[in-house]
C-alpha cells in the first residue's frame, strides 16, 4: 500500500478499506483521487484499497471533506478487515484482469 515503507510487515493495527467516491465536479474529482493515492492503490476510477490505522482513516476521511461538497459527492470507506487478510482471493474481475500493484524498493 502506498501509505507504508516498502520495508515494513503487515500491522495488525491497520485495516484494509475498500474507498469509492462520486464526485460531481472534475476539479473536485482529480483532488480527491491524488489524496486517495498517497494512501493506497487505485483499482478503477474513484476506487481505491487503502491500508490504515484508525487515526489514519479519520485524517483520510478529514483531509477529504475539505475537498467534497456534501451536497454533490460522495465518500464511501468499506472495511475489509484487518491488513493480514489476504483479500485479493475473493476480488474476481471480469474483462480485463486486475492485479495488485508490486511494489519493490530499487536500490
Amino acid at each position: 500500500m502506498a501509505a507504508r515503507p516498502l520495508n515494513d510487515a503487515p500491522m495488525p493495527d491497520r485495516r484494509f478499506y475498500l474507498c469509492s467516491g462520486e464526485v460531481a465536479d472534475q476539479t473536485r474529482r482529480a483532488r480527491l483521487a491524488a489524496l486517495l493515492q498517497v494512501h493506497g492503490d487505485q483499482l478503477h476510477g474513484l476506487v481505491f484499497i487503502c491500508a490504515l490505522n484508525a487515526r489514519e482513516q479519520e485524517g483520510l476521511a478529514n483531509a477529504a471533506t475539505t475537498i467534497l461538497d456534501p451536497a454533490e459527492d460522495q465518500l464511501l470507506f468499506v472495511d475489509f478487515g484487518p491488513e493480514t487478510l489476504n483479500w485479493t482471493n475473493g476480488l474476481a474481475a471480469i474483462g480485463k484482469p486486475w492485479s495488485p500493484v508490486i511494489r519493490s524498493r530499487i536500490v
